[in-house]
């Protein structure tokens, strides 16, 4: 089975332009728009922040800083209690908006790819029907995220104690370069869990949707059948996607400036990006439909001067 990382992009730029400008809706843009969005919540952003001293350190206030330094560690030790009451809820309300954030984005990956199998603009009806594996998925991310803390907290916790001779006596000496060694580690412990949530969000979604399946064995699906023999392929695929991705970046970034920061907004961005969402989702499941017409997920879409076509419907329950 000869499997292609180049054909489905033609396939999926075809899909986008049927989607988005066959014919042009603003009111289809708007809808598919925001169950793209809430798709992609948490991708590739975030706020930054950065504290400004006005161009002035505080050694040019207060000559080696002591004088200003010593109010606020009294402060500090004053007011501990309060400080780690707040820190605490903070914390809490941190986390509880990630949740928020990763549930309606699992929820919502299915509703977009719902959208761009039927050619619609729904919302309310897939929210509830693929309320199952919304939830299967979000708990998935979940133990996945708990599992990735832990083993950072493990790791940063073994680097310190290996460190901590050294640090205790002001030395870098071996105990040093060998805690180095350990933070090493760290990158291929990221890269191995961000492989596992690009596998989940490329194959085993489209998966999940096509089955109707919850995520287990839509992964041991994904392990078993899928990969073994077609590592290569799948490794091209993901090396294409970061290259397209950065044009798509690109493209996004210039669609901004052009329309005066309005492309910067959120949720407006994505609206104004749809063609680009819908050929990113598009990409990966045109490049699973390869395994077979089993794995056939997208309907034909019906060419609205020519004869009406129909494809196979994904899987029903």
């Amino acid at each position: 089975m000869s499997v292609s990382v180049t054909v489905p992009l033609g396939q999926a730029i075809t899909r986008a332009k049927q989607i988005t400008f066959g014919p042009f809706d603003l009111g289809k843009w708007f809808v598919l728009g925001f169950s793209a969005w809430l798709a992609t919540l948490g991708e590739g952003g975030g706020f930054n922040f950065s504290y400004q001293t006005g161009g002035q350190s505080s050694d040019s206030v207060t000559g080696d800083g002591t004088d200003s330094v010593q109010p606020v560690w009294q402060w500090i030790t004053t007011h501990l209690p309060w400080i780690i009451i707040l820190g605490v809820v903070i914390a809490i309300a941190m986390i509880a908006v990630g949740l928020l954030i990763a549930w309606l984005r699992s929820r919502a990956m299915f509703i977009f790819l719902d959208n761009l199998a039927e050619n619609q603009a729904a919302i309310v009806a897939p929210w509830k029907q693929f309320k199952p594996l919304g939830n299967s998925l979000f708990l998935f991310y979940l133990i996945l995220g708990i599992i990735a803390l832990a083993c950072y907290v493990a790791m940063l916790g073994l680097i310190l104690i290996v460190a901590l001779p050294d640090i205790r006596a002001e030395h870098f000496g071996g105990r040093a370069i060998a805690a180095i060694m350990l933070g090493l580690l760290l990158l291929p412990l990221g890269l191995a869990f961000a492989l596992i949530a690009w596998c989940t969000n490329n194959f085993v979604v489209p998966l999940m949707y096509l089955r109707r399946q919850k995520i287990l064995p839509a992964w041991r699906e994904f392990r078993t059948v899928l990969l073994p023999g077609n590592v290569g392929a799948f490794v091209l695929f993901l090396l294409l996607q970061f290259v397209l991705r950065i044009a798509i970046g690109i493209i996004s970034v210039l669609l901004g400036c052009i329309t005066c920061c309005i492309g910067f907004l959120p949720y407006l961005s994505t609206v104004l990006t749809l063609p680009l969402h819908v050929f990113d989702r598009g990409y990966s499941v045109y490049f699973l439909e390869q395994f077979g017409q089993e794995y056939r997920i997208f309907r034909a879409i019906a060419d609205p001067t020519g004869p009406t076509s129909s494809g196979p419907a994904p899987l029903s329950q």
